[in-house]
C-alpha cells in the first residue's frame, strides 16, 4: 500500500503554507520598519513666506523648518541638490517648475552625505527668491510678473541606508512683481 497523502492532508499542508507565507509577507521585507507609523506622523516640515508679494529690492525670504518629534534620529542627505537639508522647488501658475539656481553648475561637485536629525531637534533651511530663473542651459533671465508656488520637500528615513524612504513636504504661493510692469 503507497503512503500518498489523501486530499485533506494536502489542503491542510497547502493552507499552512499560505498563512506562513502570509506571516513572512506581513513581518518581511513588505513592511516598513517597526514604529515607522508614528515617525511618519511625528516628522515633517513647515514653509514660511516674508511676504505675499516680493519684487526687485524687495526679495521673498523663504524658511522652512524641518522636524522630528520622535524618540529616535532620522537620516536625511545633504549635499549639492539639497539647501541644508530640504529642497526647495517653485512652479509658476501653469504648474511647471521652474531653475531657481543653475543646473550646469550644480553638476556632480560635492556627494550627497546622510545626515542625523535627532529625537526633538529641527532643521532650518532659507532660500531668498531675488526674480531670477533659470533656463536648463544655465541662462539667467528675470522672472516675469504672476502668481508662484513654492514647495519644500524634506526626505528621510528612520534607516542610516535610506531605506525605506519617507517624503515630508509643505507649499506657499507668493506673487511677483516684475520691474517691467
Amino acid at each position: 500500500m503507497s503512503s500518498m497523502p489523501n486530499r485533506a492532508t494536502m489542503s491542510s499542508v497547502a493552507a499552512t503554507a499560505v498563512l506562513l507565507l502570509g506571516a513572512f509577507l506581513w513581518t518581511g521585507c513588505d513592511r516598513s520598519p517597526s514604529g515607522s507609523v508614528a515617525a511618519e506622523s511625528s516628522v515633517g516640515v513647515t514653509l514660511g513666506v516674508s511676504s505675499p508679494v516680493g519684487e526687485i529690492g524687495a526679495p521673498i525670504e523663504v524658511t522652512a523648518v524641518a522636524w522630528n518629534r520622535t524618540q529616535t534620529p532620522v537620516f536625511y542627505f545633504d549635499g549639492c541638490s539639497f539647501i541644508d537639508g530640504v529642497i526647495f522647488e517653485l512652479f509658476g501658475a501653469d504648474g511647471t517648475q521652474i531653475y531657481i539656481s543653475n543646473p550646469p553648475a550644480l553638476g556632480m561637485l560635492c556627494p550627497e552625505l546622510r545626515q542625523a536629525l535627532g529625537e526633538g531637534d529641527q532643521l532650518v533651511a532659507k532660500f531668498t527668491f531675488q526674480g531670477t530663473f533659470y533656463t536648463s542651459q544655465g541662462s539667467a533671465y528675470e522672472a516675469p510678473s504672476g502668481t508662484y508656488t513654492i514647495r519644500v520637500r524634506f526626505v528621510w528615513s528612520t534607516d542610516l541606508t535610506g531605506y525605506p524612504a519617507y517624503e515630508s513636504m509643505a507649499e506657499s504661493s507668493f506673487r511677483w512683481k516684475a520691474t517691467s510692469d
